[in-house]
């Protein structure tokens, strides 16, 4: 069987972006998605520009940090500096029904992410996905614009591939066991995301494809500021670069291929 390991947020910190690096060069790491818009973006496009042989996609991020598009363009979305609401806000509006994001504006703000990733890498991202959470008007305008662009739409590659009847393993189900909420400090530092993945590959096996979400790296102080999810990331690069976890799969005969691989084995085999 085949099985696709996506790194997110490629780009968040430079202390995540070298330890994704590093899961990509070394370790499992089959695809990751950059994020355009954050300080550590510059170091992050240098890095899929000069290393076209792996699968970057693109994160596209309205919830952490600074705006790509001018702020004048973005006057629900953002404060007067320019900075996007936290995530716990948003999903709390999402939760209530009310839709965080006009749609001529969250599209304006995915297409400017997306022409900055174009313009600093040299090529399109491998794919689309939504960071951190999705509304109406966001899935709508994801979707929208990878088609515009002739991108891989991540909600749609779920959709079209009926991939949860094939054996998709998401975050919501594989790792059930292994992200523990609420993401609080000591509940991310005791998590064993090497020994969970070695106790439940099985669940793994008897399917064509299976697919699995996580978020290695290393931590600096960008990173305590700016994500909640951050000392439980060591632990899934402990994961990724694990001899055990290599070896394992090796013995299962298990393949490791990234999104586009993915979605070029599977129009072949229909």
């Amino acid at each position: 069987m085949k099985l696709i390991i996506r790194a997110d947020d490629f780009g968040i910190t430079d202390s995540v972006t070298w330890g994704i690096m590093r899961g990509l060069k070394e370790g499992i790491i089959t695809s990751t998605g950059v994020m355009t818009n954050m300080p550590s973006s510059e170091v992050a496009c240098q890095q899929a520009k000069k290393h076209p042989e792996y699968c970057f996609g693109q994160d596209i991020n309205i919830a952490t940090g600074k705006s790509v598009a001018e702020k004048e363009f973005l006057p629900t979305m953002v404060d007067e500096n320019g900075y996007f609401r936290r995530s716990p806000i948003i999903r709390k509006m999402i939760k209530e029904g009310i839709e965080p994001f006009p749609y001529e504006e969250v599209k304006t703000e995915i297409k400017a992410q997306v022409n900055k990733f174009i313009k600093c890498v040299g090529r399109k991202p491998a794919y689309l996905n939504g960071h951190a959470f999705r509304s109406p008007n966001f899935s709508q305008a994801l979707k929208d614009v990878a088609s515009e662009y002739d991108i891989i739409c991540m909600d749609e590659v779920v959709e079209k591939y009926d991939l949860e009847n094939k054996g998709f393993l998401s975050s919501g189900r594989f790792q059930q066991g292994w992200y523990h909420m609420p993401f609080e400090s000591l509940t991310q530092l005791h998590t064993d995301a090497e020994s969970f993945f070695i106790e439940h590959v099985n669940e793994l096996l008897g399917r064509d494809i299976s697919y699995v979400i996580c978020h290695p790296g290393y931590i600096d102080q960008d990173l305590m500021e700016c994500s909640s999810l951050n000392l439980v990331r060591m632990r899934d690069l402990q994961l990724c670069l694990s001899p055990k976890v290599k070896q394992l799969l090796d013995d299962k005969g298990i393949e490791l291929i990234s999104i586009t691989e993915f979605c070029e084995f599977y129009d072949k085999n229909q």
